[in-house]
């Protein structure tokens, strides 16, 4: 699901220590675009490029693109280099030949920019269900899926996705997925996914605790301040804000991020506040203004999967935290008021407002110091690690034989 903030950080301070400075390079095929939000895809490459380079390759889009994004090759941070591929042919979907022409296509840019850095034989990361046919196409060491939603359940979804998503299990050496729900469901279709769950940037958000600044954004709009932080489109509850907004006239409702839905009667409310997308890097100046944080999903099989950033990111910030009934709210239910009713939704702000609730900072601090990306990129480092001395016993293997 999508995450927090909007575009790419400029702290480049992340470090690692340890690893492999001559592992092999990668190649991440993400499912969104390096500035589009700042979450799970970035933060993981920028964490496995501190001991390797690493070629973060965007949706491919068709040419008319090309205004939008400006550049098709970028160099955006250590290590870290961004490739946004183009189609030639437009109506791929309904025309097999323009599909394969394109995807030739892309693989040739792929190839072009592992050329350009250097890259050989890398680490084929995907964290889009389609491999677009690139395994076949570039020499790689190992192929990785990260398998981040119930793809057939987004609105824009045509049915191919359970397909695509198959073939790319069978070609990949190592499965991931960021929820037990997606982990369930990939054994049971006989894959064994290993959880590596989402996380914070915890020492990053946790500064919110303190004095500070207040984002200009917010400063004047009248508290209390309810807030949400992230993509404002049709996985969120619009009713249940709308009516949570109308019930309490005098709270003000903050909405930060991009909006990708056109209208709703909650737009129109005087006490609704949308302020558009903020830099990640100025998300904690907008936090330290709200005084409750919302999860307002509906409850679906897409969002009932999802392990939602957000939630790290408004616990490490050391908020109160309203959400639906999703799973991961349910799993966190110790700090996190999980209401089944548009009542309940209500009630609980009020609770955390009026003082009647506290987080149990040591135990919550605890359990972040486990949900923080460096050690998320660590599990996966050693994933890799594992996988490559198995692949490398098999090939020497294969050569005693022959």
């Amino acid at each position: 699901m999508p995450a927090s903030g909007s575009g790419s950080p400029a702290r480049n301070d992340i470090t690692i220590s340890g690893g492999d400075r001559n592992a092999p390079g990668l190649v991440h095929i993400a499912s969104i675009d390096w500035d589009w939000w700042w979450a799970r895809q970035q933060q993981l490459t920028v964490r496995l490029a501190r001991t390797r380079k690493a070629l973060f390759v965007e949706q491919m889009l068709s040419l008319d693109a090309i205004v939008r994004r400006r550049r098709i090759f970028r160099h955006v941070s250590h290590n870290v280099w961004v490739l946004s591929p183009y189609k030639l042919l437009p109506f791929e979907s309904k025309n097999g030949h323009f599909y394969e022409l394109n995807r030739f296509l892309f693989a040739l840019q792929v190839r072009l920019a592992c050329w350009f850095l250097w890259i050989r034989n890398p680490v084929l990361m995907y964290t889009t269900y389609d491999d677009h046919g690139l395994p076949h196409r570039l020499s790689h060491r190992l192929v990785i899926y990260d398998c981040l939603d119930r793809h057939e359940h987004f609105p824009w979804a045509t049915g191919e996705e359970p397909a695509l998503e198959r073939r790319l299990l069978g070609l990949s050496d190592v499965v991931i997925a960021s929820s037990p729900e997606l982990v369930e469901k990939l054994r049971g279709l006989g894959v064994d996914a290993a959880l590596v769950k989402n996380a914070a940037d915890t020492s990053f958000f946790t500064r919110t605790r303190g004095p500070g600044r207040i984002h200009p954004a917010i400063r004047n709009i009248p508290k209390p301040r309810i807030g949400f932080m992230g993509y404002v489109a049709d996985h969120l509850d619009l009713d249940l804000m709308a009516y949570l907004a109308e019930q309490r006239p005098l709270w003000s409702l903050v909405l930060a991020g991009r909006r990708g839905v056109r209208d709703h009667p909650l737009f129109h409310r005087a006490n609704v506040f949308y302020i558009g997308e903020i830099p990640y890097d100025e998300l904690p100046d907008l936090l330290r203004g709200i005084d409750v944080c919302l999860v307002p999903f509906i409850v679906n099989p897409l969002t009932d999967a999802a392990d939602t950033i957000k939630l790290y990111e408004y616990l490490a910030a050391g908020k109160p935290v309203v959400s639906t009934g999703i799973s991961q709210a349910r799993q966190f239910s110790r700090f996190v008021s999980v209401a089944r009713s548009r009542q309940q939704f209500v009630d609980a702000v009020q609770e955390y407002l009026t003082g009647g609730s506290a987080l149990p900072l040591t135990e919550l601090d605890e359990i972040l110091r486990e949900s923080d990306w460096d050690v998320r990129s660590l599990q996966l480092e050693e994933l890799i690690r594992r996988a490559l001395a198995l692949a490398d016993e098999r090939t020497a293997s294969h050569a005693k034989l022959s």
